[in-house]
């Protein structure tokens, strides 16, 4: 999946907002160690605890990245990192 699409995912995820995400980077490095970490893994970063780490990861399952790249292409959106 092209970087864009994990970013494009990550904000998607409600309650996740800017300090947050910018301490899953901390943690993580990149926006692609965010998508790949388990629930455990994420608990362990401040400020997301056992119902957002749950809402990650489930968010994972409903975000078609086929599907998304379809619809910002036909409003010809493009997504900014």
């Amino acid at each position: 999946m092209e970087k864009k699409l994990y970013w494009h995912w990550l904000n998607q995820v409600s309650d996740i907002g800017a300090k947050r995400v910018k301490k899953l980077l901390d943690y993580f490095g990149e926006v692609q160690g965010i998508w790949t970490a388990d629930q455990e893994q994420l608990k362990r970063v401040d400020g997301i605890g056992q119902q957002l780490s749950q809402q990650i990861v489930a968010s994972r399952d409903k975000f078609n990245a086929q599907e998304q790249l379809e619809k910002l292409s036909k409003f010809q959106v493009k997504v900014v990192t």
